[in-house]
């Protein structure tokens, strides 16, 4: 009834909102759900969630615009969005891996996985407590509104992410695979669609 998991069913199945943002924690905490609800004169929902990338979004993205189409979307994307590997992130998604404009993304995941997905109880196995949090009125699970959550407070220079040294800018090709087929459905059902970079502090 609250918390990441609600977040996460309830953009799937439930928001019929005119103006969808998607992305990762960037989105998450970045985009004012309310204001830019205020300001558009639509109602807008944001589907961001915390240490997820554009797999994530591509999944929740593809199985909301199956129920309904929104006018408009905002999709937030890392700089190198394309050469991150994100099949371990995935596993958020297999309790949903029955939807079928979601099993592709748990497909991705590679052939171990379905494999585990043989036991019932593999894709809640790292998630029990999230469940309990987000179904108990005793636990703080967090404010949202409209999906977007808001931080406060400072942030210590210490902790500004360094470059990556040996990273690997390796773009993979099943992403932009999956990118194409995601602008493509959305193309087909004309919806407004703006993939943003948005400002972000690092040191490089």
């Amino acid at each position: 009834t609250s918390g990441t998991l609600y977040r996460t069913s309830y953009a799937i199945d439930s928001t019929r909102a005119e103006i969808l943002i998607a992305g990762s924690s960037r989105a998450n905490h970045h985009y004012d759900a309310p204001l830019l609800a205020m300001k558009f004169g639509k109602t807008v929902y944001n589907t961001g969630r915390d240490g997820q990338g554009f797999l994530y979004s591509a999944a929740i993205i593809s199985a909301a615009i199956e129920r309904y189409t929104p006018t408009l979307l905002i999709l937030d994307i890392a700089p190198d969005e394309l050469a991150i590997d994100e099949k371990e992130r995935l596993t958020c998604l297999l309790p949903y891996r029955n939807r079928p404009n979601i099993k592709p993304y748990i497909d991705y995941m590679g052939d171990f996985q379905q494999i585990m997905l043989f036991s019932k109880t593999y894709p809640y196995n790292s998630i029990l407590s999230s469940i309990i949090a987000g179904n108990s009125s005793y636990v703080g699970t967090g404010i949202d509104y409209f999906g977007y959550l808001p931080l406060s407070g400072v942030l210590p220079e210490n902790s500004l992410p360094k470059e990556r040294i040996g990273k690997d800018d390796t773009i993979i090709p099943q992403k932009i695979a999956i990118f194409r087929d995601l602008l493509h459905k959305l193309e087909k059902k004309h919806i407004n669609t703006y993939v943003v970079i948005s400002p972000m502090y690092s040191f490089y």
